[in-house]
């Protein structure tokens, strides 16, 4: 019996960017195009990829995050509820939210599963004890209102939401990815 050889697998050291990350639309790209044209002088086309995708991200979750966060304003000011359960109602009403608009438009995750819907709601519940302890903080130790607070936590926790998804929740096959 004789054992078939493969080749060796060569490492691909190319700045090709990886055909795994989504297509962001057309219309989103020509907005973005000067910004990563000039970051292209100075990072790999696989870098500039990913970023144009964050941004992607951003957008998306910008929209998302919004949403959530008027429902955690209706639930505060306009039910007098706590902080709190408020953030919980924001939490749980924008997951569903986000779930479906991460799955399919930044992500495009075809294959929606149980595992996946799974591993979004765990998520979901890290960014949740995460910003709910950065909120309480921020109430206690400065200034700010629960309202205004949270505004500012925005960034903070869209930046942690992109980690948590694009991680743990729909992890890129292609792990030439930086």
């Amino acid at each position: 019996m004789v054992k078939k050889m493969l080749p060796p697998v060569t490492p691909n050291f190319s700045s090709d960017p990886p055909q795994s990350l989504p297509k962001v639309p057309l219309w989103f790209v020509s907005i973005t195009q000067r910004a990563l044209d000039y970051a292209s002088a100075f990072l790999p086309a696989r870098w500039i990829n990913v970023i144009e995708h964050a941004l992607w991200f951003i957008f998306i979750g910008t929209v998302n995050t919004l949403l959530s966060y008027v429902i955690f304003l209706i639930f505060l000011l306009g039910f007098d509820v706590a902080r709190g359960w408020a953030l919980l109602a924001a939490y749980g009403l924008g997951m569903a939210i986000s779930f479906f608009t991460f799955s399919k438009l930044v992500f495009t995750d075809s294959a929606l599963s149980k595992s996946t819907l799974l591993r979004f709601f765990l998520g979901y519940i890290i960014l949740y004890f995460a910003n709910r302890g950065m909120l309480n903080g921020m109430v206690n130790h400065t200034p700010f209102s629960e309202a205004v607070s949270q505004f500012l936590l925005l960034p903070v926790v869209a930046l942690l939401s992109y980690v948590v998804n694009r991680l743990m929740v729909f992890p890129q096959r292609d792990k030439s990815m930086p």
